[in-house]
């Protein structure tokens, strides 16, 4: 790994240790959707809460880290939480 991703990485990782929320490295997109297709993804980070995805979205933002929005649905029915960002490499 070059330099800027690891320092993308310590920042990603102090991000989710700050705010509080669970920060996980290396799922399988395919575990996360229900087509079940996709390789490994860098990061996945499950805010639990309306305030912690916008501390989240804000941090990311204003270092110009890409995300994407995963919504999930639970029995279903659409749920605003717990919603996932993934964080393409």
């Amino acid at each position: 790994m070059g330099p800027m991703i690891d320092q993308k990485d310590a920042f990603i990782e102090s991000i989710a240790t700050r705010i509080g929320i669970p920060a996980e490295r290396g799922r399988r997109f395919a575990d996360l959707t229900s087509l079940r297709v996709g390789g490994a993804i860098d990061w996945v980070l499950s805010p639990k809460n309306e305030e912690q995805a916008a501390a989240l979205v804000h941090d990311l933002e204003q270092q110009a880290i890409a995300w994407r929005l995963l919504r999930r649905r639970i029995r279903m029915r659409a749920a605003p939480w717990p919603n996932k960002f993934c964080l393409p490499g």
